[in-house]
C-alpha cells in the first residue's frame, strides 16, 4: 500500500525510533513532574497537620494548667461569745 492509501484509512506512518523515543521521554519527564507535584502537595499538607496538631496540643495543655489551679479561702477560727447555746434535739 502506498502512502496515499494509508492516509485514506487513517493509517499514520511510522514514525522513526528517534522521534518515538523522544515522545517516551516527554512522556516519561511529565509523568516524574506530576509525581514530584504531587509528593510535594502531600508533604506541604502532611506538616501543615502536623504543626496544626502540635499548636492544639500546646493550646489545650496550656488551659488544662490554668484550670487545675486551684484556689481556697481560708479564714482564722474565733472564739464565740458566750452568749450563744448550741441546743440540739435527742433523747439519752
Amino acid at each position: 500500500m502506498s502512502q496515499q492509501s494509508h492516509s485514506q484509512l487513517g493509517i499514520h506512518s511510522v514514525q522513526g525510533a528517534e522521534g518515538e523515543l523522544l515522545q517516551r521521554r516527554q512522556v516519561a519527564r511529565r509523568t516524574r513532574i506530576a509525581a514530584i507535584v504531587v509528593l510535594v502537595l502531600l508533604a506541604l499538607g502532611g506538616a501543615r497537620t502536623v504543626i496544626s496538631r502540635i499548636a492544639n496540643a500546646r493550646a489545650l495543655e496550656a488551659g488544662a494548667a490554668q484550670s487545675a489551679v486551684l484556689y481556697v479561702r481560708t479564714t482564722t477560727v474565733s472564739a464565740g461569745g458566750s452568749g450563744q447555746t448550741l441546743r440540739l434535739p435527742g433523747t439519752l
